[in-house]
């Protein structure tokens, strides 16, 4: 039977899931306009339908980013009853800062893609 402490160091921390959905959060911006619009989509598609790829690539992509946050979130919240406390706490506010990052850089991407 496994030991508690090998089962616990399997888990995923609250904060490296902040940490990693803050990264992705902020680098959204670039790889969405980057497939959009370095890969020369706009000159194959016409430009209602890149704006639609564009912003179906944004929700997709930020929507994967939400639920990472989420799932950051409740973890934080469960992690508060182990000795980690500190760490569930960073972890909290990492994810609370993603989605708050996430929000703006896809409303942000959402209105370019309006113009």
């Amino acid at each position: 039977m496994p030991n508690k402490q090998i089962i616990e160091k399997r888990k995923i921390n609250a904060w490296v899931l902040g940490t990693i959905s803050i990264g992705l959060s902020i680098l959204g911006s670039f790889i969405i306009t980057n497939i959009t619009d370095y890969l020369s989509i706009r000159e194959i598609l016409n430009m209602d339908a890149a704006d639609r790829l564009g912003k179906t690539l944004t929700a997709i992509y930020y929507g994967l980013v939400l639920f990472l946050s989420i799932f950051g979130l409740i973890r934080g919240i469960v992690e508060l009853r182990s000795p980690k406390k500190r760490l569930a706490i960073i972890g909290l506010i990492l994810c609370f800062v993603s989605i708050v990052v996430s929000l703006f850089m896809a409303y942000l991407l959402l209105a370019f893609y309006a113009l």
